[in-house]
């Protein structure tokens, strides 16, 4: 009864907008197999330039880690979790390539280079700097990249954050 009357409590002090019945379901991943990744959107590197997927990526397989770097949920511990999956796999990083796309179009390129230094300081896997890419980019390049894989966002003001 106890658990039931704070519950009560918490949601009556929410902001009115957030106590409105979102549909949850809205923001599950939708796996979309068989989907092409879009190779040529513009994003930005660490350092600001332009670059592109396909140039990313290369010929090798690569792992496709969709959030963003100022999250203040669960998007740095899925990066936690892959940097710990790939340290344990056996993979050497000239193996892979490790792209981390932010899914807000605010963050800039040196948003993505403090992510970056603080990933590999975290995991300093040898190599891991060639093989590392934090990238974020314009809105409609996210957009895309986002639809293509089935990640589902949107913006919510009343919390100031990203839904995913």
């Amino acid at each position: 009864m106890t658990r039931g009357i704070l519950a009560l409590l918490l949601c009556l002090s929410l902001p009115p907008g957030a106590r409105a019945t979102a549909n949850l379901s809205d923001f599950s991943f939708h796996q979309e197999p068989g989907n092409q990744v879009p190779m040529d959107v513009p994003l930005r590197d660490a350092a600001g330039r332009t670059v592109r997927l396909r140039d990313e990526i290369g010929v090798r397989p690569a792992i496709l880690v969709l959030g963003y770097l100022h999250c203040p949920n669960l998007c740095g511990l899925v990066r936690d979790d892959v940097f710990h999956a790939l340290s344990h796999s056996g993979l050497q990083p000239d193996q892979y390539s490790l792209l981390v796309v932010s899914i807000d179009p605010a963050e800039t390129s040196a948003d993505a280079a403090s992510a970056e230094r603080q990933d590999l300081a975290r995991y300093p896997l040898p190599g891991a700097d060639a093989a590392l890419h934090h990238r974020t980019g314009p809105a409609d390049s996210l957009r895309q990249i986002a639809g293509a894989v089935g990640f589902p966002y949107r913006y919510d003001p009343v919390f100031k954050q990203f839904l995913h």
